[in-house]
């Protein structure tokens, strides 16, 4: 920590210019001190400090709250990486719902949209992207509203989050977010007959109505309500959704 004066001095020096990538790590050493240091290096004009930079303030955790203005300031990087990693720590370390929406909303690249979401996901705080799920289940992208989907199972059964996506998953445009959202029906259980049998009823999509009757299955499904297009899911070309549908059948009874 003492050192940091010169260390930040030495990143300036031309003729050690090979060795500043490695120095950027002296700062994370020394703790909340080297936060700051770290965030005027999102400044600067070599795109590869910039990134590294970002890396090791993400790797610092709560310690780089005392870097937040330059970090916020870094989301509208050119670089993707600076980016993506610039929203993880504004949405782990600052909590700003509101900023963090409006940049996730702002941003244009769909891969760094699915990443955030997948990032916050895997690091176990899916809570903390829980304010951006309304906003990206209307994302024009497909691939981040099937992230979203897939993001059903940290939230954990019966969530009202996990809920609101798996309802808005069924009446998708793409059929891959439909069959994902109808495959996690079973965190729902009874909640999603409604869902699944106005689905089967309507459904022209073979692959869909598997998933719909798998996710019936799932869900110990009974009710008399989809009587009718179960019988004709008794014509599918798929044997998986002629073998449910009788099965289902069989549990309604007489």
């Amino acid at each position: 920590t003492e050192a940091l004066p010169a260390i930040a001095k030495m990143m300036h020096d031309k003729e050690l210019a090979p060795h500043r990538q490695q120095f950027l790590w002296l700062f994370a050493r020394a703790g909340e001190a080297g936060a700051p240091h770290l965030g005027e290096f999102l400044k600067d004009s070599d795109e590869n400090i910039r990134v590294q930079a970002m890396q090791v303030l993400r790797n610092m955790g709560p310690q780089a709250a005392k870097a937040l203005p330059q970090i916020k300031a870094a989301i509208n990087d050119k670089n993707a990486n600076v980016r993506l990693n610039a929203m993880i720590i504004v949405a782990s370390v600052g909590k700003e719902a509101d900023f963090l929406i409006k940049q996730f909303e702002k941003e244009t690249d769909g891969n760094v949209r699915v990443s955030i979401l997948q990032s916050l996901a895997y690091a176990g705080q899916a809570a903390v992207a829980a304010p951006l799920l309304p906003v990206a289940m209307k994302d024009k992208d497909a691939q981040v509203r099937a992230m979203c989907v897939q993001m059903i199972g940290y939230f954990g059964n019966a969530s009202k989050e996990g809920f609101a996506i798996f309802t808005a998953g069924m009446k998708d445009e793409d059929s891959r977010v439909r069959v994902s959202a109808a495959h996690h029906a079973h965190f729902f259980g009874q909640k999603t007959w409604p869902h699944l049998e106005e689905a089967l009823a309507k459904t022209k999509d073979s692959t869909f109505r598997e998933a719909l009757v798998q996710g019936m299955i799932n869900t110990s499904y009974k009710s008399k309500a989809s009587v009718k297009p179960l019988i004709e899911c008794l014509k599918d070309k798929s044997v998986n959704t002629r073998i449910w549908a009788a099965h289902i059948l069989g549990n309604i009874g007489p």
